[in-house]
This record gives C-alpha cells, sequence and structure tokens, in this order.
C-alpha cells in the first residue's frame, strides 16, 4: 500500500515536512529594517524541489546587515499551491521537506544526503545499509567516501517513514547517527 503523507510539522529548527513541490518565493535576513535580500541564495539551496536545509547566518547570507543585533531569516515559499511563511532565528537551522510517497510500515530510508547547501550528494544506500545491520554510522567524508563541499561544515539529513509516518533526523559532521535516533521520534 503507498500513501502519501499530508503531514506539517515545525521544530526548533523550523523543520515542515508537507506535500508537493517547494518553491521559495521570497526571503530576507537580518533585524528590524537592517535587512537583506537572501531570495536567490535559499532558491539555490533546495534539493530536487523537495527539500532545503541551510543554516542561518552571516555566512549565509553574504554579509552581516544588523552588526551585534540577533537576526532572523524570514521565508515566504509555496508548496501544493499554499503560500506559507517561515522565521528562523541566526545559528539555527531552516529545513523544509515535501512530502513523498510512502510505502510500508516499518523503518524506511526514503532520501538520505550529506554535504551543505548547493553541494549535496545522495547517500541512502549508505545509511540503509547500517541501519539494517543496526550499526553505527559516523557522518564525516570517510564514511560517504567523498567531500561533497570542501571547507564547509556539513550535515546528514535523512528522510524516513516508520510506521505510516514520516520523519527526519539532521545530524551535523563528526558525530554519528544511530538506529536509537529512529526510535525516539
Amino acid at each position: 500500500m503507498i500513501k502519501k503523507i499530508l503531514t506539517v510539522f515545525v521544530t526548533v529548527c523550523g523543520l515542515s515536512l508537507l506535500a508537493g513541490d517547494l518553491e521559495i518565493i521570497s526571503a530576507t535576513y537580518g533585524n528590524g529594517d537592517n535587512k537583506v535580500d537572501v531570495t536567490e541564495k535559499v532558491k539555490a539551496a533546495v534539493v530536487e524541489d523537495t527539500f532545503i536545509c541551510v543554516t542561518v547566518s552571516n555566512n549565509f547570507a553574504g554579509s552581516d546587515p544588523a552588526k551585534g543585533k540577533a537576526k532572523t531569516m524570514k521565508v515566504e515559499y509555496k508548496v501544493d499551491g499554499e503560500t506559507k511563511t517561515a522565521e528562523v532565528k541566526e545559528k539555527k537551522d531552516f529545513i523544509v521537506i515535501a512530502a513523498i510517497p510512502v510505502e510500508g510500515e516499518g523503518l524506511k530510508v526514503i532520501k538520505a544526503y550529506y554535504g551543505a547547501p548547493g553541494k549535496w550528494m545522495d547517500v541512502k544506500d549508505i545509511v540503509t545499509k547500517a541501519l539494517e545491520d543496526n550499526k553505527k554510522l559516523a557522518v564525516n567524508n570517510g564514511t560517504f567516501k567523498k567531500d561533497p563541499a570542501p571547507g564547509t561544515a556539513k550535515k546528514l539529513i535523512v528522510i524516513y517513514s516508520d510506521k505510516g509516518k514520516v520523519g527526519s533526523v539532521v545530524k551535523n559532521e563528526r558525530t554519528f547517527l544511530e538506529i536509537e535516533e529512529f526510535q525516539k521520534k
């Protein structure tokens, strides 16, 4: 049985699961009147029209529009014709994942990517094998046999289904992914 999950949820890191393709309408970064337009940078970070993961920072924005002040990134985006807005604080991750058809009830890796915005590589087979073998997986270039973004901090994003629900696990480089991460959800 195949079903498409149409759930929406938000966590402290700004994660949303939504149905349909993801389209970025606009994005700004800053504080008050001191903002810069980061729309094109956010659009460039979308992978396969299905997800985006960026760390909100001066580095991502390319400048510090409000020196010494806490900043946020505000993104207006569309999924399945519905416009939504998200606001994420500086140094937090902005992640949106368009939901994918799900089959079965057991734990299944739907997609897995390792890298950084604009430089993601598909690592689904490696992650799936580690989970099937119940092995701890080191999140690093050696495990994935390549550095997709030299000189940049990377993340592992695993989109999975379990018991008919879609979820995700995001791990920073130099950490470990374990099966228990999926059982906590």
